[in-house]
């Protein structure tokens, strides 16, 4: 019977440790994005108490088909700081959609 309390405990431990906050999640994050014909910024603000890994793409479509694309990997946001990704056109062909992804996790 001990055996099996001292079991039931330590099974009931380790399911409080593996589920806890310790272990990060990943979320996927809103970002700001604003611009007009020509240029797309994404901009992404830590808003947390606690630094947060982000990592993000932003993509511009024009008109006849070219699209623009940009990335982060994994950088590090630190609470009150901000990330921002910027995507470029030309005069001739300006953007008629942007779409932006981004996901984050607390770093520790």
């Amino acid at each position: 019977m001990k055996k099996l309390i001292l079991g039931f405990i330590f099974a009931l431990n380790l399911t409080l440790l593996t589920n806890g906050s310790a272990y990060a999640y990943f979320w996927q994050e809103r970002a700001y994005v604003q611009g007009n014909g020509y240029q797309a910024t994404a901009t992404i603000w830590n808003r947390y108490p606690r630094p947060i890994v982000c990592s993000g793409s932003l993509t511009g479509y024009t008109w006849n088909g070219y699209n623009s694309y940009s990335f982060m990997n994994s950088n590090i946001i630190y609470p009150g700081q901000s990330r921002y990704l910027v995507v470029y056109s030309n005069y001739y062909q300006p953007f008629v959609n942007v779409v932006d992804y981004f996901t984050c996790g607390f770093m520790y």
